[in-house]
């Protein structure tokens, strides 16, 4: 009986991971040809606006949640559910399709903005990435781009992140949500989390950093728990920890500077995506 030889065994494991980031309408399409990557300079997206100018210190609540694309059934009650009374949205394989749009559109208090990593040719140019949502008008939003590209499809990954008056305060939070690479070297991840690293230490204020980091293997997670760590953050625990995992080790993370967690937990029983959503409350830490 022939056993996998480990670079084998590691070959087939990183296809299973493939599958995760890649659904099967976008096998269907095809790969590169099917996609398109604007410029950077036309890859921001807002839409919606709000007048709400500062968030409350004392409580500030937030949705950290992979969209899958809006493909499955429910998905627009099951977003507006999850985002009710929720301060700032951190979200990932944002789509603007019709559904999506559409849902956005009802929310009317509140603003998305939406880093473009990449547009679907084959259904009308429709765009994908990263996207904040909040009920607080920002002070300045930006996106960032990775150089690196998903083998196959040939498409980048994107972060969109944005600066969020505190009342009470001088300082604001600044919030950023990411898709990381996947099926990569993991070095693409890490330079990824580095480029956002950039535009955290340059702000001196709260912060939380948060989404689907695709950290799928033990490399992937001891490098990004150990920036973290050294740039002071701290990363959020749930009482009731049933995230997405590939094998035993969790794709998606938050984790926060400056900031008290005052309750944190898994949304398990909504299907409308593969991720589950994770819902927070957090206090400005005045120390």
């Amino acid at each position: 009986m022939k056993f996998f030889q480990p670079s084998l065994l590691k070959f087939s494991l990183a296809i299973i991971s493939f599958s995760i980031s890649v659904h099967a309408s976008d096998a269907r399409w095809g790969f590169a040809k099917k996609y398109s990557i604007p410029p950077l300079a036309d890859s921001h997206i807002t839409l919606g606006q709000t007048y709400q100018e500062e968030l409350d210190p004392r409580s500030i609540k937030v949705l950290v949640w992979n969209l899958l694309k809006a493909e499955r059934k429910n998905w627009t009650e099951d977003f507006m559910n999850l985002s009710d009374k929720k301060d700032i949205l951190l979200l990932q394989e944002g789509y603007l399709n019709p559904v999506m749009e559409s849902t956005f559109h009802q929310m009317q208090d509140f603003r998305f903005d939406m880093a473009v990593s990449f547009v679907y040719k084959k259904d009308a140019n429709t765009p994908t990435g990263t996207i904040l949502g909040s009920r607080t008008s920002p002070s300045k939003t930006g996106i960032l781009r990775t150089s690196d590209y998903e083998p196959f499809i040939k498409t980048p990954k994107a972060i969109t992140y944005g600066y969020y008056p505190v009342a009470t305060t001088n300082k604001k939070l600044l919030a950023l949500t990411i898709h990381g690479m996947n099926f990569t070297k993991d070095e693409a991840l890490e330079k990824q989390v580095l480029d956002a690293i950039k535009v955290i230490d340059a702000h001196d204020g709260p912060v939380i950093f948060a989404g689907d980091f695709n950290t799928r293997n033990k490399a992937r997670s001891t490098f990004l728990r150990n920036i973290m760590k050294a740039k002071n953050f701290k990363e959020v625990t749930y009482r009731n920890d049933k995230r997405m995992k590939f094998l035993v080790y969790p794709l998606d993370h938050t984790f926060v500077k400056g900031l008290l967690v005052r309750d944190a937990k898994v949304i398990s029983d909504v299907k409308s995506s593969d991720h589950k959503a994770l819902d927070m409350e957090f206090a400005l830490d005045h120390n």
